[in-house]
């Protein structure tokens, strides 16, 4: 379940996933895939200056994207993979934007002493113009720190910047600091939860699942 609090001027828009499953096929030793979507997704839209609300409901855009990874995979101090991935428009009106879109992830991590983990990623998205035809595009950079907590259980600690570079509209800053925990219930059994606090006017506020 995933909760999303969005806050622009008199705008407040919250959304919420739920369920949103995840599918992996693994194809070989190094490679997967992974199909996503949510079936119950709804979102309210309030105006504060006129007192006026609405919500629409649906399923969500599908995600399908390829894990490649070109080393790692079977442990050792490092691991880096390569992620594509396109988004399907499924969502109505509302829910999401009307368009095809993808892009490519570069996630690297770093194995150190004692469990602990440095991960970086870095990303490229190919977005629709939100008031003009044609694409731009989205950089999306990230460095986090994951610990062990407890036997099982691990928390994460990042830091994720994202710039969207749209020419028809305006450029578009987001900065968060994301906190995660994962309990590790069994080897093919994990349990995650989240919180992220925007930290510039065009983040999300706060995004829970």
């Amino acid at each position: 379940i995933f909760y999303d609090f969005y806050k622009d001027g008199n705008q407040r828009i919250r959304t919420v996933f739920g369920p949103f499953p995840s599918l992996k096929l693994g194809i070989t030793q190094s490679l997967e895939v992974e199909v996503s979507l949510a079936p119950f997704v709804t979102a309210e839209f309030e105006d504060t200056s006129k007192g006026n609300s609405k919500s629409t409901q649906g399923v969500s855009d599908l995600y399908l994207s390829l894990k490649y990874n070109l080393w790692g995979n079977d442990g050792g101090p490092s691991a880096v993979a390569l992620i594509p991935y396109i988004k399907v428009p499924t969502a109505k009106d509302g829910l999401g934007n009307g368009a095809t879109e993808g892009g490519i992830l570069l996630p690297i991590r770093f194995n150190l002493p004692n469990d602990v983990s440095i991960d970086i990623s870095t990303e490229i998205d190919f977005f629709k113009n939100e008031l003009s035809e044609g694409y731009h595009l989205n950089y999306d950079n990230s460095i986090g720190i994951t610990i062990p907590l407890i036997k099982n259980v691990y928390t994460s600690y990042e830091i994720d910047s994202e710039v969207d570079v749209d020419p028809s509209s305006r450029v578009y800053n987001l900065l968060s600091f994301d906190v995660a925990a994962a309990w590790i219930v069994m080897p093919n059994l994990q349990l995650d939860a989240g919180i992220d606090f925007g930290l510039t006017p065009d983040t999300s506020k706060i995004q829970v699942y």
